[in-house]
């Protein structure tokens, strides 16, 4: 009985050690959806709803807070398969479900890869200017290896240092920008269609991707149901970080600037002045990398698991192919600013339709599936 007992102990320990509170949601899911795009999705939003597009911040948000419901409500109704992956597997049987969850990791694979290029050019355009972009991204890569290598409970750790760090010394700083708004560049409040105001849903729910890893870490938070509340407020403090950024944006400049400007948040930090730092968005910049390390690291520890998962190859075997995968992209076919355009409008719309396409008809047939057992069962 005593063996027994320790067996159960070291189970539960062991189990302890690969989770996370629920609380931390929080900071893995805000990591999740704000990444490079924050730094110019204001010039996508104007082309469609014009400066009145901040109304579609707030209405995109609402979507995501039901898309949240749909997918805690999905993961709930079937405890034995809490996952994206066993979740595939069950309603499509295992050719398809696998094939299904090939896709999955492929798209997380994309999403890190989007982040990391974005980044890598970021850095390149704004600080080094007459640097190779492949000593910084091998650089880049080693850290992001380093993070991912160490478990899930290192990548949640990256993700509240993230957030915590950035913000605190980031946010501070946009009041600073407030002498300079002009509040009339708002007005007036006109919206020339349904279709534009659609429209500019779409181009800020993209922003919004991310949100989807839920159904990868679900099984790894302790009592996964509390952490409800906490993806929420997430998808709240995201939502308020793009509205408020956007009217900054929308008050600083004017239309016609913001169309020839393709970085609309880190031009906003550069016209701020302190004493003793000429360029401060070299700064902005440096401390933002710990966000988007946070970023790719969710992404690419979803795809490690989903082809730990799918076909069994170990964490740091898959990962060591995607990073090679990395330089691989970069050096082949997105070495200029087209090529990163294109991939990201396309990475953007396949989230789209995986977030408000695949996920709402999924939850549909695990709900009926449910009530297809429970009748069998009876």
């Amino acid at each position: 009985m005593f063996t027994l007992f320790r067996r159960e102990l070291a189970s539960k320990l062991e189990k302890e050690s690969h989770t996370i509170s629920p609380y931390l949601v929080f900071f893995l899911l805000n990591s999740s959806m704000i990444g490079v795009g924050i730094l110019n999705f204001q010039r996508e939003l104007i082309n469609h709803g014009g400066y009145s597009s901040w109304i579609s911040v707030i209405l995109a948000g609402i979507t995501i807070h039901l898309l949240v419901w749909i997918i805690y409500r999905m993961l709930s109704t079937d405890p034995l398969n809490s996952d994206l992956i066993s979740l595939n597997k069950a309603c499509f049987g295992r050719i398809v479900g696998n094939l299904i969850n090939g896709s999955v990791v492929l798209y997380f694979f994309m999403g890190a890869f989007t982040v990391f290029r974005g980044f890598v050019e970021i850095v390149q355009v704004w600080l080094f200017t007459s640097m190779s972009l492949y000593p910084v991204s091998v650089v880049f890569l080693v850290v992001i290896y380093y993070t991912i290598s160490g478990g899930f409970r290192t990548v949640t750790g990256m993700s509240f240092w993230g957030i915590v760090l950035p913000y605190v010394v980031v946010i501070p700083l946009l009041f600073f920008v407030i002498k300079y708004l002009h509040p009339r560049n708002l007005l007036p409040l006109h919206v020339n269609s349904v279709e534009d105001i659609l429209l500019s849903i779409k181009t800020m729910a993209l922003q919004f991707s991310g949100i989807e890893v839920i159904l990868i870490i679900y099984p790894l938070v302790q009592t996964p149901k509390k952490s409800y509340k906490w993806a929420q407020w997430a998808v709240l403090s995201t939502t308020s970080i793009y509205l408020v950024l956007t009217l900054l944006a929308f008050m600083f400049f004017s239309q016609g600037q913001m169309k020839h400007i393709i970085w609309p948040t880190v031009t906003l930090l550069k016209i701020i002045e302190i004493p003793l730092i000429q360029r401060l968005e070299y700064i902005v910049i440096s401390i933002w990398f710990l966000k988007i390390l946070a970023t790719i690291s969710i992404f690419l520890w979803a795809a490690c698991r989903g082809v730990k998962t799918t076909v069994n190859i170990k964490h740091r075997t898959s990962l060591l192919i995607f990073l090679a995968g990395f330089l691989a992209l970069q050096l082949l076919f997105f070495k200029d600013r087209s090529g990163i355009s294109e991939l990201s409008k396309f990475n953007s719309n396949v989230g789209f339709y995986f977030n408000y396409v695949y996920i709402p008809i999924l939850f549909v047939i695990v709900l009926l599936r449910s009530k297809f057992m429970s009748k069998k069962i009876e």
